[in-house]
């Protein structure tokens, strides 16, 4: 077996191990190919199905990953088939995942972003560059209004106050 086929497979072990143990939230719909081509999958994390979030969630997001034929020296491909309003999400569901990929980057770190993404996580939604211009002023808002619903929007108000600063003493 090549290198290339024993990866997918284990990437496809560490899926299901992570569906196992993230107690429903994540379920494996659909595999596609031997070995793994695209994976089919519903992640039950609430998240904005239009501007009216959080007044009205999105309980679950279904999606599809795609692994095209040099993975993994190249990035998988993200798409999310249900109707999300989101920074990184275009319109058509492609999802930017504002990372650089690095082929040692396991399937499971890309579940975990797009977890992340979902969640509206300010630590990786990049408003620098946004796939979808018109949620990026609501997210905006969104972070200034309710930040106390995103995950990490507190902690990262912390660190902002105590962030250390980078000084040079002369040695004596």
């Amino acid at each position: 077996m090549n290198p290339s086929k024993e990866r997918r497979q284990e990437d496809l072990r560490r899926l299901r191990a992570l569906e196992a143990q993230s107690n429903g939230r994540i379920r494996i719909l659909k595999v596609t190919g031997t070995p793994m081509r695209s994976v089919e999958m519903i992640m039950a994390v609430p998240t904005a199905r239009d501007a009216s979030f959080p007044q009205r969630r999105l309980p679950e997001v279904t999606l599809r990953i795609d692994l095209p034929t040099d993975y993994p020296y190249v990035a998988p491909k993200c798409l999310i088939t249900s109707q999300v309003w989101n920074v990184n999400v275009f319109s058509n569901g492609t999802v930017c995942m504002g990372s650089k990929w690095m082929p040692s980057h396991q399937l499971t770190l890309t579940i975990a972003r797009l977890w992340r993404i979902l969640s509206l996580d300010p630590e990786v939604i990049n408003p620098n560059s946004p796939a979808n211009s018109q949620a990026l002023e609501w997210w905006q808002n969104l972070l200034q209004n309710h930040s106390h619903i995103l995950p990490t929007a507190s902690r990262l108000v912390t660190e902002e106050s105590v962030k250390p600063k980078l000084e040079w003493k002369p040695i004596t």
